[in-house]
């Protein structure tokens, strides 16, 4: 008999125990720390969530040489190109800032900016070359066409829409990211 009350005791103690236990566990809120999910979100490191491939066409014209202070006829030079490339962005996430109460995350993701840009080498084309007299188009004047062209197409994508397309890909991409790195979270992630 003594046994049996023993058994029962102990078998109430440990539903008693496994109730709290099972209370506790499902009341209590999965907490998050800020420096926890800045640390797991730079991780991604490079975070490109946009890209453009592009052909250009680019005219040069050179200038031609100059015998006090005016052109001399015949001694200006031109180049034609034809070239491919192509432009990444997204935010640098080095800059971003992440703020949590315990169970919610609120990222601020800073605004997207050029990742990448290459210009595929093996695309160039020269289309046409005007050589002047005593003034021959150079591989120099090849490469200031080619970072010319590069500061060019760089300028009209920061004055288009593309930057602002980036922005938003990265906020679905960061928050899709969040969700399944932490599921019982309240997740918001805007660009400052």
């Amino acid at each position: 008999m003594k046994q049996l009350i023993t058994i029962i005791v102990v078998f109430a103690l440990g539903v008693g125990v496994g109730i709290g236990v099972d209370r506790y566990v499902l009341t209590e809120k999965e907490t998050y720390t800020a420096a926890t999910i800045e640390a797991n979100i730079k991780d991604i490191s490079e975070l490109a969530v946009l890209e453009m491939s592009y052909t250009e066409q680019e005219n040069w014209d050179g200038e031609a040489k100059k015998l006090l202070g005016r052109d001399i006829p015949f001694t200006s030079k031109s180049m034609q190109l034809l070239y491919s490339g192509v432009v990444k962005a997204g935010p640098n996430l080095d800059n971003l800032k992440v703020e949590t109460d315990g169970s919610s995350i609120s990222v601020l993701l800073p605004r997207s900016d050029l990742i990448s840009h290459e210009i595929d080498e093996d695309s160039i084309k020269i289309l046409s070359i005007k050589n002047g007299i005593f003034n021959t188009v150079t591989p120099d004047n090849m490469n200031e066409v080619r970072k010319t062209a590069k500061e060019g197409k760089e300028k009209m994508i920061r004055e288009s829409d593309f930057l602002n397309q980036a922005d938003g890909k990265a906020v679905e991409k960061i928050k899709q990211f969040l969700q399944a790195a932490y599921p019982n979270a309240e997740i918001k992630v805007e660009v400052k």
